[in-house]
């Protein structure tokens, strides 16, 4: 739980980038282009985020990722994943306010991993040093998590990194998980004693 990204929160708020143990997790930017398109082109990783789109549509998502990353006051971030170990981009992660949540500091969260970055526990490592500086240097109250049923992995991923489910909001064969920071300070706080 504990990363490198508390060592670096006041760089992090300039540069909007942090660091964990194996991680780089930085703002997107146009080389990342190849990867974005990659990922929203396979089926295998789009199968429970609507299906996979065609290289047209995911090149003007990519473009548009780019544009409202820079919008102010943000309402759209993602940030690029990249191993520290042989630094390759590996990833995607994403924090959003949807129309539904505008007016409060609750924000929903994504991730996609290229098969490079999945089953080494780097997903779960992501979402953490996400989770570390959306509640310390972006001042989010809450952090929404909405993920397809069948989508055991991800299920999986939100459990292991303190997500509280909420199974009365079943929607449309979605979970919803939530996590706010009052949550994440007591269990950061719990794992710094043990």
């Amino acid at each position: 739980m504990q990363s490198k990204a508390k060592t670096i929160l006041t760089s992090a708020k300039t540069k909007n980038s942090f660091e964990t143990k194996r991680l780089l997790v930085r703002p997107l930017n146009s080389q990342d282009k190849a990867l974005f398109i990659e990922l929203h082109t396979n089926e295998k990783i789009m199968k429970h985020t609507g299906g996979a789109v065609s290289q047209e549509v995911a090149h003007a998502k990519f473009e548009t990722a780019l544009k409202l990353n820079q919008t102010k006051p943000a309402k759209f971030s993602i940030w690029t994943i990249v191993s520290t170990v042989n630094n390759e981009t590996i990833g995607f992660e994403m924090l959003y306010q949807t129309n539904k949540h505008r007016q409060e500091k609750i924000w929903e969260i994504g991730i996609m991993m290229a098969n490079s970055g999945q089953n080494r526990g780097l997903s779960e490592e992501a979402i953490n040093s996400l989770l570390e500086f959306a509640f310390t240097c972006l001042n989010i109250d809450e952090i929404v998590a909405r993920f397809a049923e069948e989508n055991v992995k991800t299920h999986r991923l939100v459990e292991k990194t303190g997500f509280i489910f909420d199974y009365s909001a079943i929607e449309n064969g979605n979970y919803y998980a939530f996590i706010n920071k009052k949550t994440w300070s007591k269990m950061v706080n719990n794992f710094a004693v043990q």
